[in-house]
């Protein structure tokens, strides 16, 4: 879970010269009587009165606001109020509404040259397309932010965008980056006394620690920012900080502490209406249930996490913000076409294309005209070309079957694997009847060395790829007498490149791998790998080897691969794979399950046996999947020590 980000700590409303009354929101309300400009101004001060204690609130006063401001062409008073909807409508889970908002703004400030505002709306942009899942985006718009902050020397602007740039790299797991980045706005934000940003990275920093299993310094950071937070009566960040805290508990087996203070968290969410804040508390809530094995309680919170999150965390939600981008950046391609010196050129070939169009139409019509003529020829010929295709279909299904039998006769038997490691799984599931994903052994006098690879492509072209590097790698061992996993990729990485250059064709296949060398004797794990890592799993916590950054193939810097030296011990579970798996589209919002989603089932499931292992995986393999179609090969090997 990570808590909701820094985003409205740019004095946006300082800029602007509304008029500010003393009164509470029951005095400014009975002040509203005309449809002028103050009443605009009146409707907003209660909506931004509203905004950090109840969104429900808010969003309506900043939509009267907006309508009047409308209809009286008070174009102060509109942008204003569209800040203010922008702001409510993230608060309630609206994503869609408040991003088509941020461009509606984005392009407001543009025409007026407000460079500032333009910046201020790229963060809520950035963050929105975070909260999507969008992170290549969000990084795009952030970055944008981020040098013109640094051009005017804002240190709060440059710590709002070092927070949401870290925000993206938690959430890719990359935590020593996103410490770096969070580290660095809370320095700036500790040299300003800005102590919204102070509260809010250093419980940012507490979940990152939370993640590392470095508790007490999570603890530390948020009980630290939980004091600001309430000396601020910040009732949204006291709400984050309580649902980092209750999470912490959980993980630290402090059961009634975390669900004593998940509903605390709870409350103040369900009071200012925080929507996509309390979906997160009711998972956590579910998960203390079920680890309590209290069922009944743990399925009813579970029900309202679903319900909830699938509400704000939409597929819908995700197309229309993903159209936003698409749409925006189209827009902003043709403002610089605009200003080019071929924009006579351009208009001047639309009008041919659509000459064409129009021609090509006429064309169809014609023809399809014609063929309606002839339509019973046409239809005896179709019969006829049926036959033809199926009886082709068939041989080419027959062809393909047996191209199978051949694949399945180069990968190890069962026996050969078991021969080596007793408590073992291989999971292997092609996307078509052939496959571009093998896994491979092979026994030597010391050692037993095994592998996980991933060609490139799927079907009938990824298997033929697979044959050739499955060959190369025999090849590497049997013929050049090669045993390190290093040594073993480089010869390999040569066979490959000569084998595809006998010709011209330019061929630049190859293969990503997990390359490992077992030592039964002194009980030591060599590992080697192209853009595949390896999973350990030793007493519940999982460590990641990483590989090193290139295929094995032509490639345009190959280096020499570099081994990774290994000393296991007895009940450490390893794992080799491919990223089929964590690739697949499914899940309620149709979104890829994603290899931090995969590690946690591993650690899941890593006690029980390597049989009941393959089992698991493959159910949550096919209940993720859902009724989507499979989008690429999946390899997995799983071996106990």
């Amino acid at each position: 879970m990570v808590m909701r980000k820094i985003k409205y700590l740019i004095p946006f409303f300082l800029l602007l010269t509304l008029p500010f009354y003393v009164f509470s929101n029951a005095q400014l309300e009975n002040k509203i009587h005309l449809e002028d400009t103050s009443t605009v101004n009146l409707y907003i001060e209660i909506a931004q009165d509203y905004i950090d204690t109840n969104f429900v609130m808010a969003l309506k006063y900043a939509q009267k606001a907006n309508n009047l401001a409308d209809r009286i062409s008070y174009k102060h008073g509109y942008i204003t109020s569209l800040r203010l909807l922008s702001d409510a409508n993230d608060y309630l889970g609206r994503y869609s509404e408040a991003q088509e908002i941020n461009y509606k703004m984005l392009d407001y400030y543009k025409d007026i040259g407000d460079e500032e505002s333009m910046q201020s709306t790229n963060i809520n942009i950035g963050i929105i397309n975070y909260y999507q899942e969008n992170y290549d985006q969000s990084i795009d718009y952030t970055i944008k932010a981020l040098n013109y902050y640094q051009d005017i020397d804002d240190l709060i602007g440059i710590s709002i965008c070092y927070n949401n740039l870290a925000n993206v790299y938690s959430d890719r797991l990359d935590y020593e980056t996103a410490l770096e980045y969070y580290f660095k706005a809370l320095a700036l934000d500790e040299k300003t006394n800005n102590t919204g940003g102070i509260t809010l990275i250093k419980g940012n920093i507490g979940e990152v620690y939370i993640e590392l299993k470095e508790y007490e310094k999570a603890q530390q950071f948020i009980e630290e920012a939980l004091i600001i937070a309430k000396n601020q009566n910040d009732q949204l960040q006291q709400a984050n900080l309580l649902s980092a805290l209750g999470n912490l508990f959980f993980k630290t087996d402090k059961e009634s502490e975390a669900l004593n203070t998940l509903f605390k968290a709870l409350e103040i969410n369900q009071k200012i209406g925080a929507v996509a804040e309390q979906a997160e508390i009711y998972q956590l809530i579910y998960q203390v249930y079920e680890n309590r094995k209290q069922f009944d309680k743990a399925f009813f919170y579970l029900d309202l996490y679903t319900t909830l999150n699938d509400s704000v965390y939409n597929k819908e939600t995700a197309d229309k913000i993903a159209e936003m981008n698409a749409i925006y950046e189209i827009e902003e391609k043709e403002e610089q076409l605009k200003t080019q010196e071929s924009l006579a050129e351009y208009q001047k070939n639309q009008k041919i294309a659509l000459i064409l169009s129009l021609v090509l139409l006429l064309g169809i019509v014609f023809i399809s005209v014609r063929g309606n003529l002839s339509k019973k020829k046409v239809n005896e010929k179709l019969a006829q070309q049926k036959i033809l295709i199926e009886t082709k279909n068939r041989d080419i299904t027959d062809s393909i079957q047996y191209a199978k039998q051949i694949q399945s006769a180069i990968l190890p038997s069962n026996e050969v694997i078991k021969k080596q490691f007793t408590d073992n799984f291989v999971f292997y599931k092609p996307k078509d009847i052939v496959a571009g994903d093998f896994y491979w052994m092979l026994e030597l006098p010391n050692q037993t060395l095994f592998a996980v690879a991933d060609c490139t492509g799927h079907g009938v072209p990824g298997a033929m790829v697979s044959v050739v590097c499955n060959s190369a790698l025999n090849r590497a061992v049997k013929e050049f007498n090669l045993s390190s996993p290093a040594k073993i990729l480089d010869k390999v990485t040569e066979i490959v490149i000569e084998t595809f250059e006998k010709n011209d064709s330019n061929i630049k296949d190859g293969m990503d791998i997990a390359l490992c060398s077992f030592n039964k004797k002194n009980n030591e794990l060599e590992y080697a790998g192209a853009n595949n890592s390896i999973y350990l799993i030793r007493n519940g916590e999982l460590k990641e080897y990483k590989s090193d950054k290139q295929p094995v193939g032509k490639f345009v810097n190959n280096k020499p691969f570099t081994n990774k030296q290994i000393k296991l011990e007895r009940n450490d579970s390893i794992y080799l794979f491919t990223d089929g798996f964590s690739d697949q589209f499914g899940g309620p919002k149709g979104k890829k399950y994603k290899y931090k989603a995969f590690k946690q089932l591993l650690i899941n499931i890593h006690k029980k046996a390597m049989d009941e292992q393959k089992q698991l995986i493959y159910k949550s393999f096919i209940e993720w999947q859902g009724n989507l179609e499979q989008i690429d090969d999946v390899c997995i090997v799983g071996i106990k020590v």
